[in-house]
C-alpha cells in the first residue's frame, strides 16, 4: 500500500481518509452509515493503525475497532482474527467479536466490536504509577495472572504456528516446540545491525534447550505472548467470578505457557527500571499468585509450584528469547535512555549474554 497514514482520521471525518482506507471501511461494513473513523489512544504500533469506528445507524453495533495491516501482513490479521475467535469460545476469557476480516485484501484488515470493561491499565494511570504507593500495581499484576490462566485453559496436544482458523479450530503449522518457536519469534526477526547476531545465538540455545522446553500431552495453549495491563480488560464489576478480556492476539501461537508468564514478567516487572527492587518483587509474586489462583479455578495441569509444569527450568531459556524485543525497540528507546547511546547498546549486550549464560548453566 503507498498511501499515507489515515491523516486527519484523528478529526474523525471519514472524508478526510486516504482513498486506501475509505476503501477498507466500505469493504468492511457495507451496510453500516460510519459517522466517524478516528485513532483510539495508544494504537500507534508499526504496520498498523486502528481506528475506532462509530455508526450513524442503528443497524448493529454502534461501534467498531478496524485494524488495518499498512505493512501488507495478510499472516498477522489471519492470527488475531483466528485466536480472537477460538480463544474466546475454548478459553475462560471474552475475547472481541470478529466482525468482518479480509486477509486478502490490500490493505488487509479485521473488524472487530469493542470488549466490555476497561483495561486494567486504567487503574494505574497507563504504564506508570506513583512508586511510592504499589498496591494498585500489585492488584494489576494479579489480575494479569489471573486472565493469563484463563486465556492457557484452551489445550491443544501439539504447538505451532496459527495459519488461520475459526472457533471450531486452529489450523496449525511446524513440528516440535522449539521449532515452532524459532520460526514464529526468531526467524522473522530484523534487528539493529549492532545486534544482528542476537537472534542466530538465540536460535542457537532453542535448538540446544528443544528436550528442556519440549511439551507433554496436552501441555500445549494459546499463547498470547503480549499479555500487559493494556491488553487486559476487566469488566465494570470487577467480580472474581467476570471472565478478564482479552486483546490483540495478532502476535500469538500455541505452545508453551510458561512464555507468557516470562513475557509479562520480562515488560511489566523486570522492564520497569523506574521501580525500586521490592515493588518489583512485589508485583512478581502478584503476577504468579494471580496465575495460581487463575489456574486452581480452571483446573489447570500445572507442577506442584502451581505454575505452568517445568516453568522454573524453562524461564531461563524464555528469558533469551522475550529480552529480544528490547533489542528490537533499541532505537525508538534507547535515545532518551539515562546513559549515552553506545552506553545503552553495551548494556543491552551484557545483558543479553548474561540471560545465555543463566539458560546454559
Amino acid at each position: 500500500m503507498t498511501d499515507p497514514g489515515p491523516g486527519n482520521a484523528d478529526d474523525g471525518d471519514p472524508e478526510d481518509l486516504p482513498p486506501a482506507f475509505r476503501r477498507t471501511l466500505a469493504a468492511a461494513f457495507p451496510d453500516r452509515q460510519v459517522a466517524r473513523a478516528a485513532r483510539p489512544g495508544g494504537s500507534d504500533h508499526p504496520g498498523n493503525d486502528v481506528l475506532r469506528v462509530t455508526f450513524a445507524d442503528g443497524g448493529g453495533p454502534g461501534a467498531a475497532y478496524l485494524k488495518v495491516a499498512t505493512d501488507g501482513d495478510a499472516g498477522r490479521i489471519r492470527r488475531a482474527a483466528a485466536l480472537s475467535e477460538y480463544a474466546g469460545h475454548h478459553a475462560a476469557v471474552r475475547t472481541p467479536a470478529v466482525l468482518a476480516a479480509d486477509p486478502g485484501a490490500d490493505p488487509p484488515y479485521l473488524a472487530s466490536a469493542p470488549l466490555s470493561g476497561r483495561p486494567l491499565a486504567d487503574r494505574i494511570g497507563g504504564d506508570r504509577h506513583d512508586a511510592s504507593d504499589d498496591r494498585a500495581l500489585v492488584a494489576v499484576l494479579r489480575g494479569v495472572g489471573r486472565a493469563t490462566a484463563g486465556l492457557h485453559a484452551a489445550r491443544f496436544d501439539r504447538a505451532g504456528a496459527v495459519r488461520g482458523g475459526d472457533a471450531d479450530g486452529l489450523d496449525l503449522a511446524g513440528e516440535g516446540w522449539a521449532s515452532v518457536l524459532r520460526a514464529v519469534r526468531l526467524d522473522p526477526m530484523s534487528l539493529p545491525d549492532r545486534f544482528g547476531d542476537l537472534p542466530g545465538r538465540a536460535a542457537d540455545l532453542l535448538e540446544s534447550s528443544a528436550g528442556r522446553i519440549e511439551l507433554g500431552d496436552g501441555e500445549a495453549t494459546v499463547v498470547h505472548d503480549d499479555l500487559h495491563s493494556e491488553n487486559v480488560f476487566a469488566t465494570d464489576s470487577g467480580t472474581q467470578q467476570d471472565r478478564p478480556g482479552i486483546l490483540d492476539f495478532e502476535v500469538g501461537m500455541v505452545g508453551d505457557p510458561s512464555l507468557d508468564l516470562v513475557r509479562t514478567e520480562d515488560l511489566a516487572v523486570d522492564g520497569r527500571p523506574d521501580l525500586d527492587e521490592g515493588t518489583r518483587e512485589r508485583i512478581r509474586v502478584a503476577l504468579f499468585d494471580g496465575y495460581r489462583t487463575g489456574a486452581r479455578a480452571h483446573g489447570l495441569p500445572v507442577g506442584p509450584d502451581g505454575l505452568p509444569r517445568g516453568f522454573d527450568d524453562r524461564r531461563p531459556v524464555y528469558r533469551v528469547v522475550t529480552f529480544l524485543r528490547t533489542a528490537i525497540t533499541f532505537e525508538s528507546w534507547a535515545p532518551d535512555g539515562p546513559e549515552p547511546v553506545d552506553e545503552m547498546a553495551a548494556w543491552v549486550r551484557d545483558e543479553f549474554d548474561q540471560r545465555v549464560r543463566n539458560a546454559r548453566a
